[in-house]
Formats: structure tokens, C-alpha cells, sequence
């Protein structure tokens, strides 16, 4: 069937008179070819997904790394909190309550963007005759304060590296806190700490000197997971 069914009767029937042995010619396969044409170009439209589909829009960029201020609270927090006493002789722990009480006490410390305590406490000597062996709260509390320092060293060398200026004003802040935290501020008082440990890391960053800070760190931090830690070396 044509869309012009009555031409194609007139056209075969004058090519048979003319042509008596010529086989009638099939107008329906030239009219209806187009037509065919137009249908499979439409399907292939109606299958083929949006070009949107195939080629997504760029993600939006993460947001800037910043310090939340409940972050720098919490380090203001710790500066007004109490020294612990490292003579206190019920201060000591059994092996088993290592990752509670740690726990208990990195929740009080801030962390560096991203960063949070790590340290594998049940993996410690149990016995108290190695001298490696954790057996008091206030030894838990100044690993704890310390491996977090740790991270905001890597974090102000990581915001001087990226150029993030309001990440490291952040890490600035807390630098200046870190050696009046409770288990750490007895480098305050110790001639040698003042000049190499956290008082001397305090003052370089205020004063935006990278190289005691990352000398500080390289000897010290590189061991201690954070997402900054590449910013040591």
C-alpha cells in the first residue's frame, strides 16, 4: 500500500500495455522506503538517552576546609581545665579499660578537620613491668592531648601549603592553645620544651614560620594517621 495508490494502478497498467513482458514495478518499496527511513531515525531518537545523561555535570567543588568554631571552644575549654596529677597513685588503670578511658577523654580534645584519635590501645604491652606499658589515666590523657596536637601541626603545614587562609588562621588559634592543655603544659615549664616542643611551635605559627613547625613534626607526628600527615614530609 502507497500513499498514492491510484498513480501507481495507472503507471503499472500503462508499463504493461507498453511493455507487455516488463513485471509490474513495485512503487511501494521507493514510496514507502523514506517513509521507513523517517521511522528509524525516530526510534533511534526515542531510544537514545539525553545527552545530559551521558555527560553529567560537574560535580560541585567540596567546601573550603575550615575550623568550626565549636572546635575552637573546645580548645578554650581545655586551657581552663585542670592539671592532672601524675603522682596520683589511684590515677591507674587496668590494661582492659585503655580504649574506654581514652575514649572517654578524646572527646573533650579537638581534632583537626577530619582527624580523630586512632591509636590502637588494646595493642599496647599489658604488662606493667614493660616500659612501654599505658597504666595510668593521666599517661592516657597526655597521649591522647598529644597525638591530637600532632594533627594540627599537620594541619597548619597542610593550610600553608593550600593556601587556605581561614584553615589556618583555625590551626593558628589552637597552636596557641595546645601548650596550655592540661597534660601539656608542663613544657611551660620545662627550658628545653620551650625552645624545641609545643611553646616553640606556638610562636612559629603566629608568626607564619614553617620550618620549626615541620621540623617539629617530621620527628615527631609522622607516625600519627591524620588526613594531613603528606603536608609533614
Amino acid at each position: 500500500m502507497t500513499l498514492f495508490p491510484g498513480l501507481e494502478a495507472a503507471l503499472d497498467e500503462a508499463a504493461v500495455r507498453r511493455y507487455p513482458r516488463r513485471r509490474p514495478r513495485s512503487w511501494a518499496r521507493w514510496v514507502a522506503a523514506p517513509a521507513l527511513a523517517v521511522c528509524a531515525v525516530a526510534l533511534v531518537v526515542a531510544v537514545m538517552p539525553e545527552e545530559r545523561a551521558t555527560h553529567p555535570e560537574a560535580a560541585a567543588p567540596p567546601p573550603p576546609v575550615t575550623v568550626a568554631p565549636e572546635t575552637l571552644a573546645q580548645s578554650r575549654a581545655l586551657v581552663d581545665a585542670p592539671t592532672p596529677d601524675w603522682r596520683d597513685v589511684d590515677d591507674r588503670l587496668a590494661h582492659a579499660e585503655l580504649p574506654g578511658v581514652a575514649a572517654e577523654i578524646a572527646a573533650r580534645v579537638p581534632y583537626a578537620p577530619g582527624a580523630r584519635e586512632s591509636m590502637d590501645w588494646a595493642g599496647t604491652p599489658k604488662s606493667p613491668t614493660d616500659m612501654s606499658s599505658i597504666g595510668s589515666r593521666v599517661a592516657v590523657q597526655f597521649l591522647v592531648e598529644y597525638r591530637a596536637a600532632c594533627t594540627w601541626a599537620a594541619f597548619w603545614l597542610w593550610a600553608q601549603q593550600e593556601g587556605n587562609t581561614a584553615a589556618l588562621a583555625g590551626a593558628t588559634a589552637v597552636l596557641q592553645d595546645i601548650p596550655h592543655w592540661p597534660a601539656l603544659r608542663g613544657s611551660l615549664e620545662d627550658p628545653y620544651e620551650r625552645t624545641v616542643g609545643w611553646p616553640l611551635n606556638a610562636k612559629a605559627a603566629a608568626a607564619g614560620d614553617v620550618a620549626p613547625v615541620r621540623q617539629y613534626a617530621v620527628a615527631n607526628c609522622t607516625a600519627i594517621p591524620s588526613p594531613y600527615t603528606a603536608a609533614i614530609r
